[in-house]
C-alpha cells in the first residue's frame, strides 16, 4: 500500500511537471519575436494536451492496477490469518487432549505406583 502510494505521488509530480513544461513552453512561444502562426500554436498545443491525455490515461490505468494488487494482497494476507487461526484452535484443542491423557497417564501411574507399595508390604 506504501509502495502504491509513493507511486501516485509520483505519478501526480510527472503529470504536473509536465503541465509545467507546456504552460513554459507556451509562454516562450508567446514570447518569441517570430511567432509562427496561429495555426501551427494551435496544432503544437493539441499534440500537447493530447500528449498529456495519453499520458494521464497511462498513470490511471497503472493506479488501477495497482489498486488491484492491494487489493489481492489484502485478501491473501487475510487468508493467511483465518487459516492461522485455524490452526491455532485445533493445536489449542490437541494441547487439552494430551494435557487429559497425560493426567490420565499420571494417575494410573500413581495408582500402579500406590498398588505395588501395598503388594510389596
Amino acid at each position: 500500500e506504501v509502495d502504491a502510494a509513493k507511486r501516485i505521488a509520483r505519478l501526480e509530480t510527472d503529470l504536473k511537471n509536465a503541465h509545467k513544461e507546456l504552460q513554459q513552453n507556451i509562454h516562450k512561444n508567446e514570447k518569441a519575436k517570430t511567432s509562427p502562426s496561429g495555426v501551427e500554436v494551435i496544432d503544437q498545443t493539441v499534440k500537447m494536451a493530447s500528449a498529456m491525455q495519453v499520458q494521464k490515461r497511462a498513470y490511471v490505468d497503472e493506479n488501477e492496477r495497482l489498486k488491484r494488487k492491494i487489493m489481492e494482497l489484502e485478501q491473501l494476507v487475510k487468508a493467511e490469518e483465518m487459516e492461522k487461526a485455524k490452526y491455532m484452535e485445533g493445536a489449542s484443542w490437541m494441547a487439552n487432549l494430551l494435557g487429559k491423557e497425560a493426567e490420565k497417564f499420571s494417575s494410573n501411574i500413581e495408582s500402579l505406583g500406590d498398588e505395588y507399595k501395598t503388594k510389596k508390604r
